[in-house]
């Protein structure tokens, strides 16, 4: 714009200039610098005016700038007013695995991930059995969305991996169907979807480099829910579904499983308190029969520095599949064989997480005792189960990790049988 007051002075001063040689336009000296103050005067008031502008769109463009950086987003895009993020990870590992009373299924689950109540055990001596296994079925994909609304926000977010994934197998593409693991809608303290139970504490969680380690104590479970946040305290519906010994998961409950929660967070301990109320139902014609499950959890992080303590005490009736990936059933039919009865659990875990630069060291035990009425259940069923591991991981680059991890476990039946698993994992993980 200063460009444009330049142009426009030095044509005005051109045509002043040829006014004042014109003979037809003759006039005296001072009439025509009169003329020519004049034009300056409103030449001068068009170039303040154009100024005046000229710092207005300065100023416009520099408030611009200031709410773009405050608003652009410093991970993902946006889409109109949408944040969209997208993350996950790859993940290999490498499983060789030992086990005293037999193999493990190749198919199972088993082979990619420490499940206990899948470690064989046999009545009659066989051999052991060592195998190796090659696995990237826990890499994930995850995407979200944050969209402003009035002063609130409404987020989404949708989360798949591969494990437990039917559609391939080890012989040519070894390709697996991906499942949805997480999904979710955030608005104000509601959360509704697919989500971590409300009964699970996450960060009681081991840090290990396979995928959860010693999975045999603590609550896993994912599922539908209705979740109201208030401060610390959490409230939630969630889906019910009762697994009863010899009859499976059994789909037949009206009311939902209850979930109370209190979270306590500072700079040293973040710790949780949960209790859950279940209805425990079968209706199958012949058994048709309801009863309570109930339980109560506390667990956490205790920060020493870099270090931490993680930890869980859990014990209850009827927690069933809540428990240890469902090491144990959490009803059984009763002796009349028209109802049902709940088994009581209890389990804990406690694990040291030591800091040194990129390496992080981790050690832990888990342990489960199942109080089954052997009248009912048999004697053939788990009645305890116990894990030791130690792993050692690397920060080798931003977000990527390459870890390995001894585990030992040990399952025991009712009538005195047990059987061990050992592995050893190498795990390559990387984040984006």
């Amino acid at each position: 714009m200063k460009k444009i007051s330049k142009y426009l002075g030095m044509t005005a001063l051109a045509c002043s200039g040829i006014g004042f040689a014109s003979p037809a336009m003759a006039q005296t000296n001072s009439e025509l610098r009169s003329q020519i103050e004049l034009l300056e005067q409103q030449l001068n008031a068009v170039k303040s005016k154009l100024d005046a502008q000229e710092d207005d769109v300065d100023r416009i463009e520099k408030r611009v700038d200031e709410v773009s950086e405050k608003t652009a987003p410093t991970d993902g895009f946006l889409v109109g007013n949408t944040k969209m993020k997208f993350s996950g990870f790859v993940d290999l590992d490498v499983h060789v695995t030992k086990t005293s009373d037999g193999e493990i299924a190749s198919n199972s689950v088993g082979r990619d991930q420490y499940v206990s109540q899948l470690t064989p055990v046999s009545a009659v001596d066989v051999d052991d059995a060592v195998y190796t296994d090659y696995t990237i079925q826990s890499s994930r994909l995850a995407f979200g969305s944050d969209t402003p609304v009035g002063e609130d926000s409404l987020k989404t977010y949708f989360e798949l991996d591969f494990i437990l994934s039917p559609g391939g197998n080890e012989g040519v593409s070894s390709s697996f169907n991906p499942r949805i693991r997480r999904a979710y809608i955030d608005y104000k303290n509601w959360r509704v979807g697919q989500e971590w139970s409300t009964f699970q504490i996450l960060q009681a969680i081991p840090e290990t480099a396979s995928f959860y380690g010693p999975a045999d104590s603590q609550v896993f479970q994912r599922q539908a829910l209705i979740r109201y946040t208030a401060g610390n305290f959490q409230f939630a519906l969630e889906n019910p579904n009762t697994n009863v010994i010899g009859a499976g998961l059994v789909d037949d409950s009206v009311i939902p499983d209850a979930v109370a929660r209190y979270n306590f967070k500072n700079d040293t301990v973040n710790l949780s308190f949960a209790a859950i109320a279940r209805q425990l139902r079968m209706d199958n014609g012949i058994v048709d029969g309801t009863t309570t499950g109930y339980g109560a959890v506390m667990g956490g992080r205790v920060n020493l520095g870099k270090d931490d303590i993680r930890f869980h005490v859990l014990g209850g009736e009827g927690l069933g599949r809540y428990v240890g990936l469902g090491i144990s059933p959490g009803a059984v039919i009763d002796a009349d064989g028209t109802g049902i009865e709940a088994i009581p659990s209890v389990s804990a875990s406690i694990a040291y997480r030591k800091v040194l630069g990129d390496f992080s060291l981790s050690g832990g035990l888990s342990w489960i005792d199942i109080d089954n009425d052997v009248a009912l259940t048999g004697d053939s069923v788990t009645s305890q189960s116990q894990t030791a591991f130690l792993a050692l991981t690397k920060k080798v680059a931003p977000k990527m990790t390459v870890g390995g991890e001894v585990l030992v476990g040990e399952r025991e039946l009712e009538n005195g049988l047990s059987g061990d698993l050992s592995r050893f994992t190498f795990s390559v993980k990387k984040g984006f």
